[in-house]
Formats: structure tokens, C-alpha cells, sequence
């Protein structure tokens, strides 16, 4: 179980600086775990997949930079990770874009009297990418179909090379099982479903043209 410490706002009562990371779906707020985990996602894929990237590992390597620097941040105090900048009913309550933002920054933290082992874990492995890039950046301290469907693929062929199956509840699954059942969600993704309609944005001839990021609103007053 986590438990949070309230701070306040995020410059002035908790004197630390925040800035950076990306904004949690649509909203507005940072959230340490998911943010966490997207980049740790990201950094994996760089790791198993990099080499295949072409002239696109750099601009890989820049997310993932761009999220380590904010975490790097979060993490700067010795036994405190800040796990949350934004308050959710707030934010929620005000759909506005993040140049017009005036809700609460509210900051939260773990440290020994609030722990919170699971979001502290994932934030130390979202660097894992830098261990050999730049051994200076490694942390010290929701998935969906697309990261699933990543990590089919990637466990699948770490089976493959080491000549594995997976077995559960009886039953066994062999990497070329698990390749293809990541491949299909991605083409579900992709437009291979019921509605025949992508769903990621910029890909396809039926594709979404309303996505959520608050950023795109202009607010009239």
C-alpha cells in the first residue's frame, strides 16, 4: 500500500524544482508510476529493439531522456521520491490547455514514514536504457494493449533464444505462440477489429480525429 505526503504547491512549500515529464492522458498532472512505467516501456524498447530503429533511436532516446530528467528531479532528495505534481478532482473539474493552467500544483511525496515500494521500484527502472549510454543518469531510487503486446513480444523472444516454453495452470505457450498473439492485438490496434477503424491517431483511412490532450483547446474567456 502507498502513502502519500501532501506538500503543497509544488515550488514554493516543497522547494523543489518539478519542472519537466509528461502530463499523465489528457490531463494536466504528472503522475509518478505511469509516467514511470511509460518510459520504462520506452527505454525497453530501445534495449531489445534499438538496432532496428534506424534514424529513429535518437529521437527514442530523447523520450526517454525527457522523462528521466523529470524523474532524476523527483528523485534528487536523498530518501524522498515526489510521486505526484496536480490535483485530480481540480483538474478534472477544468478542462483547460496547460499554458492557461490555474489549478492546484499540489505535490505529493513517498520517503520512509510513507512508503510506497511499487512506484519507487518503477521509477529506478525507467533508467535502465542509460546503463550503458550514460552510467551517470540510472535512478537511484497501466498498461494497455501496446505495452502488453510489447511485452508478449519481448518475452517471446527471450524464450526463443533460450529455447523455452511457458507453462501455466497445465497448459504451455512456446514463443512463437506468444509472437503471434502479440501481433494480433496490434493489428486490433491497428484496424483489425469489428469497427475496422485504427485507433492510433495518423494511421490508417478510418482513425480517431478527436483525441483527449487538453493542449489542443484553445479557452475562450
Amino acid at each position: 500500500m502507498t502513502t502519500l505526503m501532501l506538500l503543497g504547491n509544488a515550488l514554493s512549500s516543497s522547494k523543489v524544482d518539478l519542472r519537466g515529464g509528461y502530463y499523465d492522458a489528457g490531463d494536466n498532472i504528472k503522475f509518478g508510476f505511469p509516467m514511470a512505467f511509460t518510459t520504462t516501456m520506452l527505454a525497453w524498447s530501445v534495449i531489445d529493439f534499438g538496432r532496428t530503429m534506424g534514424s529513429e533511436l535518437g529521437h527514442a532516446v530523447r523520450a526517454v531522456k525527457w522523462g528521466t530528467d523529470y524523474l532524476l528531479k523527483a528523485t534528487a532528495t536523498d530518501g524522498v521520491v515526489y510521486v505526484q505534481v496536480g490535483d485530480a478532482i481540480s483538474d478534472h473539474n477544468c478542462w483547460e490547455r496547460p499554458e492557461d493552467m490555474d489549478t492546484l500544483r499540489t505535490v505529493y511525496k513517498i520517503d520512509r514514514n510513507h512508503p510506497g515500494s511499487v512506484v519507487a521500484g518503477e521509477t529506478a527502472a525507467a533508467s535502465i536504457v542509460f546503463r550503458s549510454r550514460d552510467p551517470g543518469r540510472p535512478l537511484g531510487g497501466g498498461s494497455n494493449i501496446t505495452s502488453l503486446s510489447f511485452l508478449l513480444l519481448a518475452y517471446s523472444n527471450y524464450l526463443s533464444h533460450a529455447n523455452h516454453v511457458v507453462t501455466c495452470g497445465g497448459k504451455s505457450a512456446s514463443p512463437a505462440l506468444l509472437k503471434n498473439l502479440a501481433r494480433r492485438q496490434v493489428n486490433y490496434i491497428l484496424g483489425d477489429n469489428p469497427m475496422k477503424m485504427s485507433y492510433m491517431v495518423g494511421y490508417g483511412a478510418l482513425l480517431p480525429t478527436k483525441d483527449s490532450p487538453q493542449g489542443q483547446f484553445v479557452t475562450l474567456r
